[in-house]
């Protein structure tokens, strides 16, 4: 591929004293590289080259450890490494989105395992990752690098535990993607698809400990879902719960709303295309995307909107008169972002809002301290139902919502509802006397897009944006 490589020069974030590379493609040269090119959906990645162990990729090797994704919002900067520690720490310094772990690797060389090494130019502040030798020996006899040694070990070629990791670069930002769903997200997005870096591994099940939101280390990084039975709660039934486990959305439980929203002075459309809600690893996930798209209006017939999104609802389909209603969720964040977990009154068509009554489990307004805050409301007619009648906030600064699952949920019984997030109770509400909310409510799950309240999209915001719901759950009494 000559001028074209795997790898290119990445810069370099100091924190504590430590070299992060963040993965950014700069305008200056790049090291001279071999091989095919990286733009071509190849079998094996090029850059692979003599430093391939032989013989078939050793599986439990290659999903032994988690490799994390973690990005800037503000400079779109995306940092991937090896170290836990590593992208904690970087949080402090803008890395506040975290991506999960795109594949795993093994810490260890194993049969049918490749070392990827950190190059690091002192002069430049440079750094990138290659799997290449040819690459590695121009980086370090051209261009000043060193080689800093292999950070971990990932699969030449396919195969049943791996998974191709895909890079894209937009300006001088790089993202890696594994999933088609990113992949399309990403190219819609404008970003230009490099091709295959090298294999990781498929992440293990996995069923890691709740968030601690007393501490301000956060816990081992969710490498996946909970794939746990819902638990028995004495005293109750559960009456509803979708997992998310199937490979598609389940339309006898979800409605998918479709056309343009007119409250809130929000830029989205919603859509029912897979591009913004999809199953993925056992999670529903809402994705914003920013794209010109012409959006249903029963106004006018259509809209020329800039955003697409989300709504989904269990109206006519399921409703509930009081219960723990509960969701397993990681949010989006920054500027215009306003995910949400709410009730509607089923009697809605009959009543308008607010007469119906809406309890608001989850809302976030994305944007700096913002990702970190929870909030809850309920609405009713006093004071209109357009400002709520009574809510209450619940912050785990200085990590933000972004960076791992949480459970928001809502105990409701005739006397009060209780707000909490992976169950610390932050607020209650005496609903005694409100008739309003002693009706039968549906669900909703949306991911709105600017307005009023969170204001709208700026240059800081970073598209496609994630909504991840691991699952929803309602119990009642018995």
């Amino acid at each position: 591929m000559n001028t074209t490589c795997h790898e290119f020069l990445r810069d370099t974030l100091r924190i504590t004293g430590l070299a992060f590379p963040l993965i950014l493609l700069t305008a200056t040269a790049a090291p001279a590289c071999s091989g095919s090119d990286a733009s071509s959906d190849e079998e094996e990645p090029s850059s692979a080259e003599s430093m391939s162990q032989t013989g078939t990729p050793n599986c439990s090797a290659l999903i032994s450890s988690p490799v994390y994704q973690v990005i800037n919002p503000a400079t779109k900067a995306n940092l991937l490494t090896s170290s836990q520690s590593e992208a904690s720490k970087a949080a402090a310094s803008g890395f506040t989105q975290n991506q999960g772990t795109p594949f795993y690797a093994s810490m260890a060389s194993a049969t049918g395992l490749v070392g990827a090494h950190r190059m690091f130019n002192a002069k430049s502040n440079d750094s990138f990752w290659t799997i290449s030798s040819n690459e590695i020996a121009s980086a370090v006899t051209n261009y000043g690098y060193v080689d800093q040694g292999i950070g971990f070990y990932v699969s030449a070629t396919t195969a049943s535990c791996a998974q191709p990791v895909y890079r894209f670069v937009s300006g001088a930002m790089h993202r890696f993607a594994v999933s088609q769903t990113d992949q399309a997200a990403l190219t819609a997005g404008g970003w230009k698809a490099e091709g295959i870096m090298f294999y990781g591994g498929i992440p293990p099940v996995a069923n890691p400990p709740a968030q601690d939101a007393g501490t301000t280390n956060p816990p081992a990084q969710d490498a996946g879902v909970d794939n746990s039975s819902p638990p028995t709660i004495p005293g109750y039934t559960l009456v509803f719960n979708d997992e998310f486990n199937g490979t598609s959305i389940d339309r006898n439980n979800w409605e998918i709303n479709n056309g343009f929203n007119y409250a809130n002075d929000e830029l989205e459309c919603y859509t029912n295309r897979a591009q913004n809600a999809y199953i993925e690893n056992g999670s529903l996930v809402i994705q914003g995307l920013k794209e010109n798209y012409q959006c249903a209006n029963a106004l006018n017939g259509s809209y020329a909107a800039q955003y697409t999104s989300a709504k989904l609802d269990t109206k006519g389909k399921h409703s509930f008169l009081y219960g723990k209603i509960q969701m397993r969720a990681k949010l989006p964040y920054g500027k215009g972002m306003w995910p949400a977990f709410w009730t509607l009154g089923s009697n809605i068509d009959q009543v308008n809002w607010p007469s119906c009554g809406e309890i608001d489990i989850l809302e976030l307004i994305g944007g700096g301290k913002n990702d970190s805050i929870a909030t809850s409301n309920v609405h009713y007619p006093v004071n209109g139902g357009s400002n709520p009648v009574a809510g209450s906030q619940y912050s785990i600064s200085p990590q933000t919502f972004a960076n791992d699952y949480h459970i928001f949920a809502a105990d409701w019984d005739a006397n009060q509802i209780q707000f909490s997030v992976d169950g610390n109770i932050y607020y209650t509400v005496n609903i005694k006397g409100v008739t309003w909310l002693h009706n039968p409510q549906y669900l909703l799950l949306n991911l709105a897009i600017g307005g009023t309240w969170p204001g709208n999209p700026d240059a800081t915001t970073v598209f496609p944006q994630k909504y991840y719901i691991d699952w929803v759950r309602v119990y009642q009494a018995q």
